[in-house]
């Protein structure tokens, strides 16, 4: 049986109709109709365009756009086992790469504690025997009560006397300020801590600020669309990829993993979206505009 994209173009050809021609009528790039006439889906940026750009096209031609998408389905489905199993074999790949990740840290860490306990140990050693040799030197006998006379001067005062101020004065110098106990708890300022950042998982936030319509794929198995108002705030998360298409991406404000992107576009203009979450914990972001990537961005710790 000949290919959905053949018997899509041998219709066009019958009804003397030119590519602009569909284009123009069904507001679908050249493109992606030319994409979907030879069978070269990979040129379209998702599944989910694909069908819906295949039931449009055929029901214009008018062929039965439910039986145009079976046979589709039926082109693809072996590609697309072939594709998941490939698929699988990355995410375990990457997932052994991160537990080998983990436990080379842990490993390291152990290390660490364990050259702190045994420097701990010493200190403690050396603190036991000083504190020892202290008590031994005060348990030793005093001399006569007349030596001790000849050996102090009347005139001056004692050495330790002056060792003693020294300490004072030093001690009230190095002091460290203890706030007043007086002061409700409510009033004491606390310094701001800033959240730790995790890169173990994607988690995208969208803010509307203008009516957008939004449609995504979550690590290409789920898709969802549908239209955001302003004010409205939505959360996607995924494992290792997001990608995005932005039907007026210059009313949506994005987060990634609390990385602000911003604004990708302009009011109105449609843009797409691709969010990919590396195994060397960073996050790569593809601004994509009519197919192609317009800015890269990489976010880190």
């Amino acid at each position: 049986m000949e290919s959905i994209g053949k018997t899509l173009r041998d219709k066009r050809i019958e009804k003397g109709l030119t590519i602009e021609d569909v284009s123009d009528a069904i507001k679908i790039r050249r493109k992606y109709l030319e994409a979907i006439e030879s069978g070269n889906y990979s040129e379209i940026p998702d599944i989910v365009y694909t069908k819906s750009f295949l039931k449009i096209y055929a029901e214009y031609l008018g062929l039965d756009r439910v039986l145009a998408l079976k046979r589709f389905m039926d082109e693809t489905s072996q590609e697309e086992s072939v594709s998941i199993n490939q698929k699988s074999s990355v995410v375990t790949r990457e997932r052994n790469y991160l537990n080998a990740s983990k436990r080379g840290s842990f490993s390291r860490w152990a290390t660490y504690a364990s050259f702190l306990l045994i420097i701990g140990l010493l200190a403690w050693i050396s603190i036991a025997f000083v504190f020892n040799a202290d008590n031994s030197s005060s348990e030793m006998p005093s001399p006569p009560a007349r030596e001790q006379e000849s050996l102090i001067d009347e005139t001056q005062e004692p050495p330790i006397q002056d060792d003693l101020k020294d300490r004072e004065e030093e001690t009230s110098e190095d002091a460290t300020y203890v706030p007043d106990p007086t002061i409700p708890l409510d009033q004491i300022e606390v310094p701001d801590q800033e959240p730790e950042i995790l890169l173990d998982t994607l988690s995208v936030v969208l803010t509307c600020t203008n009516r957008a319509w939004v449609s995504h794929a979550i690590d290409d198995e789920t898709s969802e669309s549908f239209i955001m108002s302003p004010n409205e705030t939505r959360t996607i998360n995924a494992e290792r990829r997001i990608m995005f298409n932005f039907g007026n991406a210059g009313g949506l404000h994005i987060t990634i993993n609390q990385f602000e992107l911003g604004v990708i576009g302009a009011s109105g203009e449609v843009m797409d979206l691709e969010v990919i979450l590396s195994p060397t914990e960073s996050i790569q972001v593809n601004v994509i505009k009519d197919g192609n990537i317009i800015d890269t961005k990489i976010f880190t710790r």
